[in-house]
């Protein structure tokens, strides 16, 4: 009986070193989209085969470790790429990532973000009023995302 009280008390253990190694990486990637990512929404015009306007929600990160790519990617998903070398500085990469994945990754990052929680609880707002029928949406619909983008805009906009 000793034994089978020792493994629980080590599974515990583990679990809690799980839990408290995910708690500790989530608080820095909540860190470094505070300082160097941007949630928002990118407004797009219609086209000739989309009659209305659309919006598109982003989490991006640009920074100079790969490393630091890797463990966005292994953590919240998403994707990254070489940005354009610059003659003279270092490799830059964006990483970004769509969709449920980033609505996921807004939700594990939300508890820590500090700067940009307005924009991440934006984002999500947003979120909600994607459903399956893709631009087939109301106008009232479209007015309540165009209210939703502008208001990420002003947060994003400098000194905003």
């Amino acid at each position: 009986m000793h034994d089978e009280f020792s493994y629980l008390s080590q599974n515990n253990s583990e679990q809690q070193l799980i839990r408290d190694l995910k708690i500790t990486t989530m608080s820095y990637l909540a860190g470094i989209v505070d300082g160097e990512g941007c949630i928002g929404l990118e407004h797009l015009s219609p086209t000739k085969n989309r009659k209305k306007d659309y919006y598109v929600c982003r989490l991006t990160v640009v920074n100079t470790s790969e490393e630091l790519m890797k463990l966005l990617v292994s953590s919240l998903k998403g994707q990254y790429d070489t940005r354009k070398k610059i003659e003279g500085r270092k490799t830059c990469y964006r990483w970004h990532v769509f969709g449920k994945d980033l609505e996921q990754a807004i939700l594990a990052l939300l508890p820590y973000l500090r700067i940009k929680k307005k924009q991440a609880k934006l984002v999500l707002e947003y979120r909600n009023t994607v459903a399956s029928n893709g631009w087939l949406i109301s106008d009232d619909v479209l007015a309540h995302r165009k209210t939703i983008w502008i208001e990420c805009k002003k947060l994003n906009t400098i000194g905003g």
